[in-house]
C-alpha cells in the first residue's frame, strides 16, 4: 500500500527537513561531501551505502551555494558551518593532488577521494577492463593510476577532472567569497585556492593536466 499525501509547509520547514536528510545520510568522509546514496531496499531508509562520484566537487559545490545564500538571508549560524564545511571539502580537492605517489601540477582539483583504510579503487585486470570499457565508450582512457595516494598517505585522490567540475567550484568560491567569508584572513583562504585554479588553466593553455 503506498500513500502520496499533501503536507503544507513553507520553505523554511522544507529546507529544514532536507538539511537534515543530508545531514543523516548523504556526507560522505571527513570532508562532508554531498552525493547521493544507495538504499538497500527501495523506500526503506534503514539501511543505505554511500560511494564516490565523479561530482563530488561539482554537487558539493552547489549544495555549499545553496548554504551560502541561507546564510546571507537568515543569518542562521548552521547555514554558515555547512556553507564553510563545504568551501573546505573543495579547497581540499585542490590540495590533495600535491605531493605523495604521482603529484599533479599545483591548482589541479581531484574528482574524488577515498580514504585508503579501504579498498584499493584503482582496477586489476587492465587489459580486461580497458578491452571492456573502450567497448562501451570509445573515448574511454586508460589511466594508471587513476586514483593516486595523497602525500600523508591517507588518501586516494581520482585524476582526469573534467571542466564541468570547475562550475561548481568557481560557483561556490564566489557566493563563499561575497557573502560568507568575513575576515581578510577567510578570504585570502578563497583567494589562494581560485587564483591556484585559474593560473593552472592559464599556464596549460586553458587545459586541466593531472
Amino acid at each position: 500500500v503506498g500513500s502520496i499525501e499533501r503536507k503544507p509547509m513553507n520553505l523554511a520547514e522544507k529546507a529544514r527537513f532536507l538539511e537534515d536528510e543530508i545531514d543523516k545520510y548523504h556526507r560522505r568522509t571527513s570532508y562532508g561531501f554531498v552525493h547521493s546514496v544507495r538504499l538497500k531496499d527501495v523506500g526503506d531508509k534503514s539501511e543505505w551505502s554511500q560511494h564516490d562520484s565523479d561530482n563530488d566537487g561539482l554537487w558539493t559545490g552547489m549544495y555549499g551555494a545553496g548554504e551560502c545564500f541561507a546564510w546571507a538571508a537568515t543569518k542562521d549560524p548552521k547555514a554558515r558551518e555547512r556553507a564553510t564545511a563545504a568551501f573546505e571539502a573543495l579547497r581540499f580537492l585542490s590540495r590533495v593532488t600535491q605531493g605523495g605517489s604521482h603529484p599533479a601540477p599545483p591548482g589541479f582539483p581531484a574528482r574524488s577521494i577515498l580514504p585508503t583504510s579501504g579498498r584499493n579503487p584503482n582496477p586489476t585486470g587492465e587489459d580486461t577492463d580497458r578491452r571492456d570499457r573502450r567497448r562501451r565508450d570509445p573515448l574511454w582512457k586508460t589511466i594508471t593510476p587513476r586514483w593516486p595516494t595523497s602525500a600523508d598517505g591517507q588518501w586516494y585522490w581520482k585524476c582526469d577532472t573534467s571542466s564541468d567540475e570547475l562550475d561548481g567550484h568557481y560557483f561556490l568560491y564566489a557566493r563563499y567569497y561575497d557573502l560568507v567569508a568575513e575576515t581578510d584572513e577567510e578570504k585570502q583562504r578563497v583567494r589562494d585556492v581560485v587564483r591556484a585554479i585559474t593560473d593552472h588553466l592559464i599556464d596549460h593553455d586553458y587545459s586541466l593536466v593531472d
